[in-house]
């Protein structure tokens, strides 16, 4: 009967306690830092990062048409727009209603400001998005300096203004002297549909 262990049974064990000692140690640092995160967040900025981003990251690519362009390659496009302190956009992810909403974010008098309507709601007309006036505000942050938007298009450029639908939204803020960063991603944009009705609508030429 043995009574002892041998070199390499030795050498496993230490190897096998080694990585269960490091996957341990790695676990509680993730933990850790988790936790100071969530400890030195402003539950009032998690709930407003969360609106926003499932608002902006449910972009819709909803396809307008401008009937006043004569070039019928250019009439239709992805309604979006955006500049330094607002931008209006078609989304699926909305609060006061469902399905399409029409929502614009403006940066005014130190605040960020939600607004929102249905597209095909009773007081909107669907046919002029630009001019309609949304009476549904609610304000997400106050006290913001410095805010802006700018936007990431398809060739990873960073613009501070928009006229097409951009991969990513950023928006930079400082609050209480600390400096906030927030990037989002638009998920889809669906190009092949957009091209599919300009064909459509040229063959008539």
């Amino acid at each position: 009967m043995r009574l002892g262990f041998t070199l390499i049974e030795l050498l496993i064990t230490i190897i096998l306690f080694s990585l269960l000692l490091a996957t341990s140690l790695y676990s509680f640092r993730f933990v850790s830092i988790n936790i100071r995160k969530i400890n030195n967040t402003n539950p009032q900025m998690a709930m407003t990062y969360n609106l926003l981003r499932d608002t902006i990251s449910s972009i819709y690519p909803y396809i307008h048409t401008d009937v006043n362009i004569k070039n019928p390659s250019k009439r239709f496009y992805f309604y979006f727009y955006g500049n330094n302190n607002r931008c209006r956009f078609i989304s699926t992810s909305g609060i006061s209603f469902k399905g399409i909403n029409l929502i614009e974010l403006e940066i005014k008098d130190n605040k960020l400001f939600y607004k929102e309507g249905n597209v095909f709601g009773e007081k909107i007309d669907y046919r002029y998005l630009d001019k309609i006036i949304l009476d549904d505000n609610l304000t997400l942050l106050v006290g913001i300096e410095k805010a802006k938007f700018s936007y990431i298009d398809s060739k990873k450029m960073k613009l501070d203004n928009m006229e097409s639908i951009p991969d990513f939204i950023n928006l930079k803020f400082t609050k209480d002297k600390r400096i906030f960063t927030y990037k989002f991603k638009i998920k889809a944009h669906n190009q092949l549909r957009l091209e599919k009705i300009i064909a459509r609508h040229l063959e008539g030429y």
